[in-house]
């Protein structure tokens, strides 16, 4: 199992590190993610290690809690997602696969 990588949430203008998450059996790709203007979520694509299986999924939190709110593996995205955001009122979520495809997704 591979060590987990720390999604790291910074304020930029404080220059101060907020969150240091780690989730045991999870490498976060952040270059596939976004947050909501006001900093309340944020989705991320990660890939999971599990036992022999490994999975893209992706991954809604509420920063301020440091809580996972949805864990969404969606059929077809597994190895071919190359963005991830979320609008700013946090309803929805949008991918876009290698293919060229773009999904909307509600929350």
């Amino acid at each position: 199992m591979s060590r987990p990588t720390p999604l790291l949430v910074w304020d930029l203008k404080q220059r101060k590190l907020i969150h240091d998450l780690r989730i045991a059996g999870h490498e976060f790709y952040t270059k596939m993610a976004g947050m909501t203007q006001d900093g309340q979520y944020f989705v991320t694509v990660a890939k999971v290690f599990l036992l022999v299986l490994v999975l893209l999924v992706f991954l809604i939190l509420l920063l301020l809690l440091l809580m996972i709110i949805h864990d969404l593996r969606i059929a077809g995205h597994e190895f071919y997602t190359k963005m991830a955001d979320i609008t700013q009122d946090g309803q929805y979520f949008v991918t876009v696969a290698k293919v060229g495809l773009l999904h909307l997704h509600l929350m």
